[in-house]
């Protein structure tokens, strides 16, 4: 019993190691490939309120971003969330002030709860001001929460499986 024991509990480190680095290489993976389609978004979004002004932004379907249209001073000038008038000044974030001077900025920052991290990207115009679009990543712990309940599942079957051999 105690030879059992120790293999079912060898095996079950083996599986959660093994299962730990997968996810933690696909999650750094999908995490490079959210940011540069964040990157590649608000550039394109970019050229298009270059053209078009604040006409572009009010006809985008902001479902799965968040856009805010900055001035060179920081001050909101639209916002696809809020009322502009009701922002604070955007001048201090650390992605408008990157765009402002090299023309391209990202920065990510956490959530309260720390289950979410949003990633924003912001691009300066042709005019000075900043177009940024940000969306919500979850974390390796949010990610973690989500698999637990089918990892769970796999053990207790693996386990069930392997007590009605003995």
């Amino acid at each position: 019993m105690h030879r059992y024991l120790g293999i079912v509990g060898g095996a079950l480190m083996a599986f959660i190691l093994a299962t730990g680095l997968i996810m933690g290489t696909m999650f750094t993976y999908f995490s490079d490939i959210q940011r540069q389609q964040l990157k590649t978004e608000t550039g394109m979004a970019a050229l298009a309120v270059d053209e078009l002004q604040a006409g572009y932004l009010e006809k985008l379907p902001a479902e799965n971003y968040r856009v805010t249209w900055i001035s060179a001073a920081g001050n909101v000038l639209y916002d696809s969330d809020m009322a502009a008038s009701q922002m604070e000044n955007h001048l201090e974030r650390e992605e408008v002030q990157a765009a402002l001077r090299r023309g391209y900025g990202e920065s990510q920052r956490y959530s309260g709860t720390m289950t979410v991290k949003m990633l924003y990207s912001a691009q300066r115009l042709a005019d000075g001001s900043v177009l940024r679009l940000s969306m919500p990543q979850h974390t390796m712990l949010m990610v973690i929460w989500d698999m637990a309940l089918p990892i769970g599942v796999i053990l207790l079957v693996d386990i069930g499986a392997g007590t009605s051999d003995v």
